[in-house]
């Protein structure tokens, strides 16, 4: 049997290598889901490879919290099954003729359409207060670490209760809402001033908490959108947006670094403060250790799809046995764990390449849509799998996905009443 170093650095290998053949073709250099995705995985292997090397963070190989050797394995196949998955939707979609880019959202409309829907940001702002208003009642603010994890684990009552159950809606309202401001930056070049604005009013809600997915909540979709349009637009990143492209990135490592840092108690150093990253990981070794294969019934999509409505007698057992430690319950998931609930080890793995592939070729089939909801569709889809390691992304995309079917039959009445 391989060594989980050696799984990690060949997963790491073919990633790069699968990501490079991806930038030089044209088709690809729009943010579909296919380079999302390796680009989460790159991030993450390269990651968990600098663990196991001893060059950063924690390894040890007899701890199943802190080592990699059951997940290893998994990760390796789960990208080969990615890149099968994918790579099947691109033949499929380029065997029949494609009409020629260019077409793109119609940019008065765009403009309109967030004035007047800018009031999203006031709500998540207003959210984001109540929310820490309440905790800081509660806890206090001795450190940003106890804070974090009193965030997680506090019960709400009240109002506090309510900001947590609306934040999540008001929060992706404010993702689509970014989403179009990139598309829009797209034709009138990015505006720094009124994206950080308004990405700080849509990250209240998780700035209140203590949490740091709002960085790729807020800055993903935004670009996202502007690489879309601009592809549909037929055009390239200008030297002047490039710039802003850069220093808009050098805020969001520094502020994830920054975060990082004071969130934990013993200062990290250098990319120590993005494995965060690695979490996802992390809990999947737990649960491959907890729960071997064939020592469970399969779910068949329970885990991943229904646990919001009805429950996951597996994910359940998972989090009991994480109830004595906060600092476990307050650490990110990943897909990994449903799908093994869902399909076991193998199935799980043939299930993902699945998933791959028609996320994708629905992704191909939005390029140069020209409706805004066909637009907010394609960056969703393409959002949803940089989170594959660190969350369950349809158990996590469901809502916004509800609201976008709520969008379109609104859209729909609208349009069959005049």
């Amino acid at each position: 049997m391989l060594s989980a170093g050696l799984y990690i650095t060949i997963a790491l290998i073919i990633s790069v290598l699968y990501l490079i053949l991806l930038l030089k073709n044209n088709n690809y250099r729009l943010l579909l889901p296919s380079s999302i995705h390796t680009i989460a995985w790159l991030i993450v292997t390269f990651l968990i490879l600098m663990t196991i090397k001893g060059r950063i963070g924690k390894y040890d190989p007899t701890d199943v919290v802190w080592s990699y050797d059951y997940v290893a394995p998994f990760i390796l196949f789960l990208i080969i099954s990615s890149i099968i998955g994918f790579t099947i939707a691109h033949l499929l979609f380029y065997s029949k003729p494609i009409n020629p880019m260019g077409s793109s959202l119609n940019y008065d409309s765009l403009s309109m359409f967030l004035k007047k829907t800018h009031w999203f940001l006031y709500i998540c702002l207003i959210i984001g207060i109540a929310q820490f208003w309440y905790l800081f009642q509660i806890v206090g603010f001795k450190s940003f670490s106890d804070y974090r994890i009193a965030a997680i684990v506090t019960q709400r009552t009240g109002y506090g209760a309510l900001a947590q159950r609306l934040s999540g809606h008001a929060s992706i309202l404010g993702g689509f809402y970014l989403g179009l401001l990139g598309c829009k930056h797209a034709h009138s070049g990015i505006k720094l001033k009124e994206f950080l604005f308004d990405a700080f009013m849509v990250a209240s809600t998780n700035i209140a908490i203590g949490g740091r997915i709002w960085i790729i909540s807020t800055a993903l979709p935004y670009f996202i959108g502007y690489f879309w349009q601009l592809s549909s637009c037929s055009s390239k990143l200008n030297k002047k947006d490039l710039r802003r492209f850069v220093f808009i990135l050098v805020i969001f490592l520094s502020l994830f670094s920054v975060i990082g840092t004071i969130r934990n108690k013993t200062e990290a150093h250098g990319v120590e403060k993005f494995l965060y990253m690695t979490d996802g990981s992390r809990m999947t070794n737990l649960v491959f250790s907890e729960f071997p294969k064939n020592s469970f019934k399969l779910e068949y999509g329970r885990s991943e799809f229904l646990s919001k409505w009805i429950g996951s007698p597996m994910l359940n057992k998972y989090y009991d046995s994480v109830e004595n430690s906060p600092a476990l319950r307050a650490t990110v998931f990943s897909s990994m764990p449903p799908l093994y609930f869902d399909f076991g080890f193998f199935g799980g793995l043939f299930m993902w390449g699945v998933f791959c592939f028609f996320i994708e070729y629905f992704a191909l089939k939005l390029k140069g849509n020209t409706s805004i909801i066909g637009a907010v569709v394609f960056i969703e889809l393409s959002k949803m799998l940089f989170q594959a390691p660190v969350g369950q992304i349809f158990y996590m995309e469901t809502p916004a996905f509800l609201w976008l079917m709520i969008f379109f039959i609104i859209n729909k009445l609208s349009h069959s009443g005049k």
